[in-house]
């Protein structure tokens, strides 16, 4: 069984905060653009609890692309990277209705340590396979 510390944990995750650092993919003739509507976008970011904690960063993994604008992200961090240059870095900081959500105690499920894959261990979660 989990113990209390580690359930208050769980919740606190879904607190976050988001630290993004954004650079533009940009032609390369064309560094100064900003971040538009239709535009590829490439985004390094770290995602930190409200005590800095990292939960969650793209350093040393592969950044997240998307096209700026198609709601592959939340709608307040999309507005966030409006206008940003390649190479800028900012600071968002957004509250669960702009994130995840409020905390729904429903969705809290009690696992036994045992039962987690290792550290390291491939993300088997959601379809997610690294085999070959």
């Amino acid at each position: 069984m989990k113990s209390k510390k580690s359930r208050i944990l769980l919740m606190a995750v879904l607190f976050l905060v988001s630290t993004v650092a954004a650079f533009a993919e940009t032609a390369k003739s064309d560094v100064a653009a900003a971040v538009s509507e239709g535009k590829s976008v490439t985004l390094e970011y770290s995602v930190s609890l409200a005590d800095d904690e990292v939960v969650f960063s793209t350093a040393g993994q592969e950044p997240l692309t998307f096209i700026q604008g198609s709601g592959k992200l939340f709608p307040d961090l999309e507005k966030a990277l409006e206008g940003m240059k390649a190479g800028e870095a900012k600071t968002v900081e957004l509250s669960p209705e702009q994130s995840f959500g409020p905390v729904n105690p429903q969705a809290i499920v009690d696992v036994e340590k045992s039962k987690l894959p290792p550290p390291g261990a491939p993300d088997r979660r959601h379809g997610h396979d690294d085999r070959p």
